[in-house]
């Protein structure tokens, strides 16, 4: 291939941002925003822990937005800490057994997101054996990411940390063929830090999209 083709190659590859968002408890503002990511030509993952807890409207809630094209992962059984384990302790113990609950829904589960972004690279390197992308957690923004797979960190975008300027900046220092990871909690008001409101959201998304950005899952970015 000439230098030419490689440059013309290169500058097709889009530039992608992959939004996930963690929790059972954020079931219900994802379900609740699928209309704004309709509009913006949005598919994002949503991470669900605690699954022996999930309610039937709950699970008809992650069966429609899987329909709509989005990521249902695993966020663990239990969501616990995975380093309070060993690698194959915490991978038998909370993460292997929520893969029987989300069959039996109907979801296919690919990638795994770390509870509390706890994670070791031994940890990794054990749930990389069954899964195609790994995800952490950061709310350092001046942090010098990767930005490919198989091992992820996303930047939060929760209340108690969003900064529209970073996120602004992390979208503009996007090279053709990279992506950036953003992750948050609950969609909408809530009583604590762990969420980012509706209108927050709509401004990454816009942002995202004036400047010719692909989202995509977790595991299709």
């Amino acid at each position: 291939m000439s230098v030419t083709a490689q440059a013309t190659e290169q500058c097709e590859l889009p530039k992608q941002v992959s939004l996930s968002f963690d929790d059972d408890l954020a079931i219900d503002g994802f379900y609740d925003s699928l209309y704004l990511f309709e509009k913006y030509g949005v598919k994002a993952t949503l991470y669900v822990s605690k699954w022996p807890n999930l309610t039937n409207l709950q699970k008809q809630k992650l069966l429609a937005i899987q329909a709509a094209g989005h990521e249902v992962g695993n966020h663990g059984l239990w969501h616990r800490n995975a380093t309070d384990f060993a690698p194959t302790e915490h991978k038998a113990t909370d993460v292997d057994p929520a893969i029987p609950y989300a069959r039996g829904i109907g979801l296919g589960i690919h990638t795994f997101a770390y509870p509390y972004g706890a994670r070791t690279p031994l940890h990794d390197a054990e749930l990389l054996k069954s899964y195609v992308a790994v995800r952490g957690f950061t709310t350092n923004y001046s942090v010098a990411l990767p930005s490919g797979k198989p091992s992820i960190t996303a930047y939060s975008i929760d209340s108690g940390h969003y900064n529209f300027n970073k996120v602004a900046t992390a979208i503009d220092n996007l090279q053709p063929g990279e992506t950036v990871y953003f992750a948050g909690h609950v969609i909408g008001p809530w009583a604590n830090e762990w969420h980012i409101t509706t209108s927050d959201l709509e401004a990454v998304l816009n942002y995202g999209q004036s400047n010719n950005v692909k989202f995509c899952t977790v595991k299709d970015c």
